[in-house]
């Protein structure tokens, strides 16, 4: 009976550690919430066009793994800020920079590096 209870334990700590991991994945629902909650819903689609803007500048922050994605949407630089490239963590407009200097100046003010 104990050789049986080994891997039944195993097994079942196994499945916790996994959904915890599982848990700790961005969730697009839980993205999308937060970035309406905090900048609101134009931000949001805002936000998905520049992830997906061929254009956009990637820039990298190697203090907290980040990445960032600059663009310019509708006249307003807007900043999208990656887990990983693609996994979307927020989006912030920079509606009072009106030059892109001065947006890769709020960058490289926070530790990021141009990536590309």
């Amino acid at each position: 009976m104990v050789a049986v209870r080994k891997p039944v334990v195993f097994v079942c700590v196994l499945g916790l550690l996994m959904m915890q991991a599982w848990a700790l994945l961005p969730d697009p629902t839980r993205i999308a919430a937060h970035v309406i909650e905090k900048r609101g819903d134009t931000n949001l689609d805002k936000t998905i066009r520049c992830n997906q803007d061929p254009d956009a500048e990637l820039w990298f922050n190697p203090v907290t793994d980040r990445y960032a994605k600059l663009c310019n949407i509708d006249g307003t630089w807007f900043i999208v800020i990656l887990l990983s490239v693609g996994v979307i963590l927020t989006g912030i407009p920079k509606e009072k920079l009106k030059r892109k200097d001065q947006v890769e100046k709020y960058l490289a003010n926070r530790d990021y590096e141009r990536w590309n």
